[in-house]
């Protein structure tokens, strides 16, 4: 099957530069409904940053060993069930210390207003990636890498009962975990060295990298996105409504194409 044709750079910089602009507008206009937010004095040990580190890769090693070769499914399943482990030790190393669970975005509530920040900010951003993903598909194809998440092939392959329960798994529980473990976590854990700034940008190229090369740009902002929502609120709730609106969509838009294409 010959590759679907796709709109060209020119179309994609238009693109780019018809949404940049109101992407800034949306982030000015959300920044005066978002309560400014003390950072929490809650500070990682490196000996917790680096049991939280290694910890997943510890238990996909160990799991995979016990369980064996996977169906998709199955695989799938293990993937989050090694996350949900690391998400637990997480809260698990910072709930008896004070702060310790603000820090990870699960203290105090915000403004119901706050809730709207997402999607505000998600329409313009939007198609600021969609500009991004016309671009680095053409670069990947000329180069000859992955033009498609590994996971999104796993789950658009499934069938029966299965395609569902990965479609929730995949909107509701894996924005959840990867939420408390980059934004509730690692950019919290950053921080302390590098800054909020220099934190927010560090996390969002380890989150862009650990998911490929495929979609790396639109990780990279999405992170970006996520990470400026968790600083503005210090609500992990937030920038994970936001991370799952996004899985929503893009699952939404590749069942729509898979079914065009049938």
């Amino acid at each position: 099957m010959s590759e679907p044709e796709l709109p060209g750079f020119g179309f994609a910089a238009v693109t780019f530069l018809f949404a940049a602009p109101l992407l800034r507008l949306a982030l000015r206009f959300v920044s005066g409904l978002l309560p400014d937010r003390p950072r929490p004095a809650h500070r990682w040990t490196r000996a917790e940053v680096l049991a939280v580190c290694l910890a997943p890769f510890a238990l996909f090693t160990l799991l995979a060993g016990l369980l064996g070769e996977q169906g998709i499914f199955a695989s799938l399943l293990l993937n989050e069930l090694v996350f949900a482990l690391t998400a637990g030790l997480v809260v698990a190393l910072a709930a008896p210390r004070a702060q310790g669970l603000a820090s990870l975005g699960l203290g105090s509530p915000v403004p119901r207003r706050a809730f709207l920040a997402a999607p505000l900010v998600f329409v313009p951003w939007f198609f600021v990636a969609m500009a991004l993903g016309f671009a680095w598909v053409r670069i990947c194809r000329a180069r000859g890498w992955a033009e498609e998440q590994e996971t999104l092939l796993q789950v658009l392959s499934l069938g029966g009962p299965e395609l569902p329960a990965a479609i929730a798994i995949a909107i509701l529980i894996g924005p959840l975990l990867e939420e408390l473990l980059f934004r509730g976590f690692l950019q919290s854990a950053l921080a302390q060295s590098l800054g909020e700034r220099g934190a927010l940008v560090a996390t969002s190229a380890v989150f862009a990298a650990l998911h490929g090369v495929a979609g790396l740009p639109i990780l990279f902002s999405l992170s970006l996105f996520l990470g400026w929502l968790q600083l503005r609120t210090r609500c992990l709730w937030i920038p994970w409504s936001a991370h799952a609106l996004n899985n929503a969509v893009t699952l939404g838009l590749a069942l729509a194409l898979k079914d065009h294409a049938g």
